[in-house]
């Protein structure tokens, strides 16, 4: 009966789960980028003391502590429901043109973490069933202290990845080769440092840690100590595999994603402990953690090495294979222009670069125009209207030249500044008001607009 009310508790704590992990991935797309923290933390606070409540006080057992973890997470998700409270938020809730044209496309691109949900159940499944047959209570007890230690640290290195795979699908869109591979070092650097400190606090403190769970069985203890010091191993190289995984995400390869997740959250994890069990009993439950994140990474270079050679990547150094782009994205450096501006004075230094970078590309007289005329037309109203705050700002502007087509890219990290939203404001009666924007819309074959971490993010194709 316990068990049954138990997967009850559980089924109860699915929506608001589901709904964290999909509200944690649209805050820092809609300039939220705290939230997720405070939710995280508000998730990891709440568990823990109603966790204690349910031991200390209702003197319960894992029924109880079931019940307060799903309690947890509505906690977590009612702090990030304050988002939508806020005036200049972007997203709304809407069943209003809901887009089920697309909805194929959405479930395409969520897959991924749905088959990694699936592959986390199955190797719970696996492992509890595996400790039932062939070990005792107490190892039971210690495997849901060691699940207990991933819900709570899990976050901080799902965060990281998918900020990865939230900016990798901006980058792609811009093609920027230079941007991705630094966006890959920078968070392979911060996961590695980041989770290493947690991991030796955990490490130390893993005895404290588990007598919140476990008490007046000294066998359980000892064997919750060991399983959460192996989850401490493991956790920055898990770190470290999310990161790439999420990175596939990010660029489109979401059927590669899906095979990785769940290979990463249940394949590897189910061979090693299956393997080592008849010689380390139900140790090799939680070993099988730090292993199975090594045999993943192994597996990541295999990827590199067979996606690399089926795309015929022949760019030199390691990080254009790591990449998995095509050697056509992206252009010569040659074929780019890359200036940064502060102020109104620098906006006609950059018109005439821009149109001496024409001049040595062969571009015809009116693409140029239309080219200097966007480049002095946005830049000066970024300047005018998002400069207004009294803080030092820049704009980074990209030339591109790729094929026939010439492309300008607008990034800066003044107020938000939205051209697209300022032309369906344009009064029809005045057609000289904004006349540069307009002449711009006209000209322009597309132009995208994106607001991400606070920066404004405008792409024209002329």
């Amino acid at each position: 009966m316990s068990t049954a009310l138990l997967i009850h508790c559980i089924t109860i704590c699915l929506p608001a789960m589901n709904l964290v992990r999909v509200l944690n991935g649209f805050m820092p797309l809609d300039n939220d980028r705290n939230l997720p923290v405070f939710s995280s933390i508000a998730l990891t606070i709440s568990d823990i003391v109603m966790d204690l409540a349910a031991v200390l006080i209702f003197h319960g057992g894992t029924f109880e502590m079931g019940v307060a973890t799903s309690a947890s997470y509505y906690v977590a998700l009612a702090v990030l429901l304050t988002h939508f409270r806020k005036k200049e938020a972007f997203l709304r809730f809407t069943f209003r043109d809901l887009p089920w044209k697309e909805s194929a496309e959405i479930l395409g691109k969520g897959m991924p973490s749905g088959v990694c949900r699936l592959g986390n159940t199955v190797r719970c499944i696996f492992m509890n069933r595996m400790l039932t047959l062939i070990a005792s209570s107490a190892a039971i007890a210690a495997y849901s202290v060691h699940r207990q230690a991933d819900s709570f640290f899990n976050p901080v290195t799902i965060g990281m990845a998918d900020t990865v795979a939230l900016l990798a699908g901006i980058l792609v869109g811009e093609e920027d080769r230079p941007m991705m591979k630094r966006l890959l070092f920078t968070s392979v650097q911060a996961t590695v440092i980041i989770t290493a400190g947690i991991a030796a606090l955990i490490w130390i403190l893993a005895p404290q840690f588990a007598s919140l769970y476990i008490k007046g069985n000294p066998e359980a203890l000892r064997l919750a100590v060991t399983a959460v010091r192996c989850y401490a191993i493991g956790m920055p190289i898990n770190g470290l595999n999310l990161i790439y995984l999420n990175y596939f995400q990010g660029i489109g390869k979401s059927r590669l994603a899906s095979i990785s997740g769940f290979i990463c959250e249940s394949g590897f994890l189910i061979l090693s402990a299956a393997a080592m069990m008849p010689t380390f009993g139900a140790n090799a439950v939680w070993l099988a953690y730090p292993i199975s994140q090594l045999l993943v990474m192994c597996y990541y270079g295999i990827v590199v090495a067979v996606e690399s050679r089926r795309l015929k990547i022949h760019r030199e150094g390691l990080w254009n294979r790591v990449l998995l782009l095509p050697d056509t994205f992206d252009v010569l450096e040659q074929d780019k222009l890359d200036v940064t501006i502060t102020r109104m004075d620098d906006v006609m230094n950059l018109t005439d670069t821009v149109w001496q970078f024409c001049d040595e590309h062969g571009c015809d007289t009116t693409r140029r125009n239309h080219l200097a005329l966007s480049v002095e037309e946005l830049a000066g109203n970024m300047i005018q209207h998002g400069f207004t705050d009294g803080k030092p700002h820049c704009i980074e502007v990209r030339v591109l030249k790729k094929g026939d087509r010439y492309y300008v890219r607008f990034r800066n990290d003044c107020l938000i500044f939205d051209p697209l939203k300022q032309l369906r404001l344009l009064s029809d009666e005045d057609p000289t008001y904004h006349i540069g924007l307009r002449m711009i819309a006209n000209l322009a074959r597309e132009i995208q607009y994106t607001c991400v971490l606070k920066l404004n993010n405008i792409l024209v194709k002329i």
